[in-house]
């Protein structure tokens, strides 16, 4: 995948198996649902369409409910002075509150709302 900054109408980079994964909750509402953010930077190659090459560890184009990326769900964000990718998805292994993964629709925007400088 492209080591450039994406923009949405081109393609969304998937994490790379070394991407750093932060656990987050939603804070649209009170029911603060778990999410997951993928965060590397824009200078290290993005991950790949095989499961060995991306963080989902699932081969990609994935099955119905399975692993995947919006393009609501990415953004570049600047950490540490260096821009960076980010992937945002609901926390499929949370145990409470959104079990197996679900969203609404404000949750599934997290990732606009992450300061972008561009």
């Amino acid at each position: 995948m492209a080591r450039h900054m994406c923009s949405q109408e081109d393609h969304i980079p998937l994490p790379p198996p070394t991407a750093e994964v932060i656990t987050t909750a939603c804070d649209y509402c009170v029911v603060a649902c778990g999410f997951k953010v993928y965060r590397w930077p824009i200078r290290e190659p993005s991950g790949g369409m095989k499961a060995n090459e991306n963080a989902f560890g699932i081969d990609f184009p994935s099955f119905p409910l399975q692993a995947w990326v919006a393009p609501a769900q990415y953004n570049v964000i600047m950490h540490n002075g260096e821009p960076h990718h980010i992937v945002i998805v609901p926390d499929k292994q949370t145990k409470v509150v959104n079990k197996s993964g679900d969203s609404s629709m404000r949750g599934g925007l997290l990732a606009q709302k992450v300061y972008n400088p561009s």
